[in-house]
């Protein structure tokens, strides 16, 4: 279900592209397999579109909002997590500039970024350190 504020759309869209940014598996395997747990980041949150070439790319201005980290299995890429993506209908199309500062100045004020983080928990055993953060808005 997709949702207009103004110019901007905003729906759910499934995201694949993640990267793995702490595993409890140890570097010799010894990690059970059914407690392994793997924190994972979004990462290529402007998606690219179905055109190739020099400028291949979508004609659209919009990015995903991540709003934060993903646990799951060790062994496995998180699958089809929805997140928000915001599209500037102003900017998107085929005969329109492709400016994306009307973009940002509204993920500016709409989706800021945390002031600070506060530490709410935190894991050593292991050699391998786990902290989560609780962010602190503005």
């Amino acid at each position: 279900e997709k949702q207009t504020v103004g110019r901007f759309k905003l729906k759910w869209q499934a995201h694949a592209g993640f990267s793995r940014m702490w595993t409890s598996v140890s570097p010799d395997g010894s990690t059970p397999a059914q407690s392994a747990l793997s924190v994972w980041s979004p990462v290529e949150l402007i998606p690219k579109g179905m055109f190739h070439g020099p400028k291949r790319g979508s004609n659209a201005v919009k990015q995903r909002i991540s709003l934060g980290h993903y646990i799951g299995p060790a062994a496995g890429l998180p699958m089809e997590v929805p997140l928000l993506e915001i599209t500037d209908e102003k900017h998107s199309g085929l005969f329109v500039k492709h400016h994306a500062s009307g973009l940002h100045l509204f993920l500016d004020v709409y989706f800021p970024h945390p002031v600070r983080f506060r530490r709410v928990w935190q894991h050593s055993g292991g050699g391998r350190p786990l902290y989560v953060w609780d962010p602190v808005p503005p």
